[in-house]
């Protein structure tokens, strides 16, 4: 039982109760569960290849699922009970509400990376102005102390000669 208990327990927990104990801790490399996915994060660039391949492949079903059956030979032609479609109007508008929404994500996020963009640039354009600003007080400031060491070797030449 304290075992099962030991292997329950968080790992700093487990390993002081295991040394107080005097038991040598036991290290155990978790096993990632079969079909489990570690998840990572996503750049825009993937969740909108994910999502393409999704639309794709949730278009390919169900063109699928409309396409008409090949005509059979005109010699097999047999008599059936009316063939009744698989997809009702209720499916159709529950897709196309899910569909709407998609698009409306779809643009909202649009309009959020365009502002971020915008912003971005003007962050970008402000920091670049004020790195020229500081660079050319750099500069003046630099062209004043060469002025005045200028002035100063000529000040004390003159003071040298008298």
């Amino acid at each position: 039982m304290y075992i099962y208990y030991y292997y329950n327990m968080s790992g700093s927990l487990a390993s002081a109760k295991a040394k107080r104990a005097g038991i040598a801790p036991i290290i155990q490399t978790p096993q990632p569960i079969q079909g489990q996915q570690i998840q990572t994060k996503l750049t825009f660039q993937q969740i909108v290849t994910v999502i393409d391949g999704r639309l794709t492949k949730l278009e390919q079903d169900m063109k699928s699922k409309v396409a008409p059956a090949p005509a059979p030979a005109p010699a097999q032609v047999k008599t059936q009970a009316p063939v009744q479609d698989p997809v009702t109007k209720s499916q159709i508008e529950e897709m196309e509400s899910k569909f709407m929404m998609l698009a409306e994500e779809i643009t909202a996020m649009k309009d959020i990376i365009i502002k971020l963009q915008s912003f971005t640039m003007d962050v970008n354009k402000t920091l670049f102005d004020e790195r020229i600003q500081i660079m050319s007080d750099v500069c003046t400031i630099k062209e004043e102390d060469i002025e005045k060491e200028e002035e100063e070797a000529q000040s004390s030449e003159i003071a040298s000669e008298k």
